[in-house]
């Protein structure tokens, strides 16, 4: 899909696979270079998908029992079903190629109870080609967050999405957080809505190309909608709409919204005056508990409305200077690494903004 809000590049599956073969990935032994990532997880089930460097078969072993992927190329997923809520499961995955065998590591994710009113999630965002600077961030969460049940991205995963050889570190920097906690990313414009992106990670189904670049998710006591800010906003709002209206039907208390390009900031940019124009009034009429938003290089709050508009760009990807342009709305903004943590408990949420070093930049709750 083409449109004029991202440089959106198509290619074919053919220009994929030329890709891995520059990487001489088929000259190596059977190998599974990205993944396990967890996926969309409800108390009792959850997704899984992982790529091998070569066409291969595969499945999951967890808890001893045997799920197998459908897919017999380099992509591959399966949903582990039946699982026991409130439970920690240990899984790996194993890949075979003719007489090739191939077997991740051993990891461990815990499904949710199914009355689960207490949790915390992390969000992060654009971490793009800074390496150093992403792995110091997995670290400090890995550090500072006692054990989030979710984990989300806000886009610019990667500084290329159409190059495979972008991903390697990606995963690689990850993989701690990847086979333990369910992952769910919305599309930056350096993903380019790359095939690679799409087939890789194992999110919901909804919306746009791959019926998966816009979606939601309920988890606990919350919902989650996921747009795509780098397509037409046009074609979201309904959407948008159509999930909110049925979070007050249903009484859900924490609606939280994410994708990549903020509306207000104070950067060079200013926000995007399309969805302010398109999304916002939306949320003006609905409510909602946070926007989570990336593409700006630094930590801004800013509050509109009785909302919560979060940007979280300190993922790795160079700094911005902020508070170059006004932004009314803006309660605070630092140009520095960090990650966001969320809190969720029955009657509040509690959103606190840490520096890689652990030390907090801001912490505000929501009631």
């Amino acid at each position: 899909m083409t449109n004029n809000r991202c440089a959106v590049r198509v290619f074919s599956l053919v220009a994929l696979a030329l890709l891995f073969s520059s990487l001489a990935f088929s000259a190596q032994p059977l190998q599974i270079p990205w993944g396990p990532v967890l996926g969309d997880m409800s108390p009792t089930r959850v997704l899984v998908s992982w790529t091998t460097n070569q066409p291969s078969r595969g499945r999951v072993l967890c808890d001893g029992r045997e799920f197998r992927s459908p897919d017999t190329g380099l992509y591959h997923s399966a949903e582990l079903e039946g699982l026991q809520a409130s439970a920690e499961h240990e899984y790996y995955v194993e890949a075979f190629a003719g007489t090739q065998r191939a077997q991740s590591d051993r990891y461990v994710f815990r499904t949710p109870p199914v009355d689960l009113t207490e949790w915390s999630f992390v969000v992060v965002g654009d971490t793009r080609s800074g390496h150093s600077e992403h792995r110091r961030i997995v670290d400090a969460i890995l550090r500072v967050t006692p054990r989030p049940w979710i984990l989300l991205h806000t886009g610019d995963l990667v500084a290329d999405g159409l190059k495979a050889e972008d991903w390697n570190p990606f995963f690689t920097i990850e993989r701690p957080l990847l086979g333990t906690l369910p992952f769910y990313p919305t599309l930056g414009n350096h993903e380019h809505e790359s095939e690679i992106y799409f087939r890789s990670l194992p999110i919901p189904p909804g919306g746009g190309p791959y019926s998966r670049s816009w979606y939601y998710f309920p988890f606990a006591n919350a919902l989650f909608v996921v747009l795509n800010s780098c397509a037409a906003p046009e074609p979201q709002v309904g959407y948008l709409e159509q999930q909110l209206a049925a979070a007050q039907l249903h009484g859900i208390k924490w609606r939280f919204l994410m994708w990549h390009s903020p509306p207000f900031s104070t950067s060079r940019r200013g926000g995007d005056e399309a969805l302010r124009q398109h999304w916002v009034p939306v949320i003006d009429k609905y409510g909602a508990t946070a926007v989570f938003c990336g593409h700006d290089h630094f930590y801004e709050h800013s509050f509109r409305k009785g909302v919560h508009y979060v940007t979280t760009g300190g993922g790795g990807a160079p700094r911005y200077p902020s508070n170059v342009k006004p932004n009314p709305y803006a309660l605070k903004s630092a140009s520095v690494l960090h990650f966001v943590q969320v809190l969720v408990a029955p009657s509040s949420v509690t959103v606190k903004a840490y520096r890689v070093d652990g030390s907090l930049i801001e912490q505000f709750v929501i009631r």
